[in-house]
């Protein structure tokens, strides 16, 4: 788990979810406050193919395709939309 404090954006549209992660996590894993259906897939806006998560206490944790270079924020795709709800 991680125990930085990003702040995250979430938005949704008819085919995906989005979540903004404002600011550069520190390490290559995001900690995500939402739950996900076996079988959603993870992406990264930008950059082709799924990325692994796996759920955690608090709601997912997404595992980055490398260590993020200083920008400001970073864009995830959850899909599909159907399959993301707020935790429990």
């Amino acid at each position: 788990m991680t125990d930085e404090r990003l702040h995250i954006r979430y938005t949704a549209g008819r085919d995906a979810a989005y979540a903004i992660v404002l600011g550069t996590p520190r390490t290559a894993m995001v900690e995500l406050n939402v739950q996900l259906d076996d079988g959603a897939e993870v992406s990264l806006v930008g950059r082709h193919g799924p990325l692994r998560w796996r759920r955690s206490p608090s709601g997912i944790l997404v595992e980055l395709p490398e260590p993020p270079d200083q920008r400001p924020g970073l864009s995830l795709r959850l899909s599909p939309a159907l399959s993301v709800r707020a935790p429990s």
